[in-house]
């Protein structure tokens, strides 16, 4: 859940800091979680990541 709030995040602002912020993590929390979604999604970069979220027919769903 933590690396789905966190993505979700990514997407929406583009900047980490402000994706672990909303997600309410550390950075280094952030940054440990950044690194395993992308060993779980085969991505290296955070363009390449928002990139398959966006054309994904996946769906995230807002965080109240």
């Amino acid at each position: 859940p933590s690396e789905s709030r966190l993505l979700a995040g990514l997407v929406g602002s583009g900047r980490l800091e402000q994706a672990a912020e909303d997600a309410n993590l550390t950075l280094s929390t952030a940054r440990t979680y950044l690194k395993q979604i992308f060993a779980k999604t085969g991505t290296g970069r955070q363009g390449e990541l928002i990139q398959l979220v966006l054309l994904s027919p996946a769906v995230i769903k807002p965080t109240l």
